[in-house]
């Protein structure tokens, strides 16, 4: 789902994303720097990284693996889940405060 600022998408959380503790980046990928594309394992990421602040949550570094449509750093969205007590079909946001800094928070229910 886009949103009309350009920073800013929301996404609808899926019962696969709360099983995988992933958040499926399809609607951000204009947004993510092509620099932090790894490669297919863990062994191969990428050396540089962004910075994902979760609201509630911790702050991660992570980059994208190749071919895959989520953050490699999966831990850190476990938390979020957990501490935003995100449920399928809650809708989030994923916001771009720079080049390489992003803050994900639920979405206002109200609008």
């Amino acid at each position: 789902m886009k949103n009309d600022n350009l920073n800013e998408r929301t996404i609808k959380i899926t019962n696969g994303n709360l099983k995988s503790h992933h958040i499926y980046i399809t609607a951000v990928r204009d947004m993510l720097p092509a620099d932090v594309l790894g490669g297919s394992t863990k062994e191969q990421e990428s050396t540089t990284k962004i910075l994902v602040k979760f609201n509630p949550g911790p702050m991660v570094e992570t980059d994208i693996p190749k071919g895959r449509n989520f953050f490699r750093n999966r831990a850190g969205i476990k938390e979020f889940f957990e501490r935003a007590n995100i449920k399928e079909n809650d809708l989030i946001v994923i916001k771009k405060l720079g080049t390489h800094r992003f803050s994900i928070f639920p979405a206002d229910p109200i609008g």
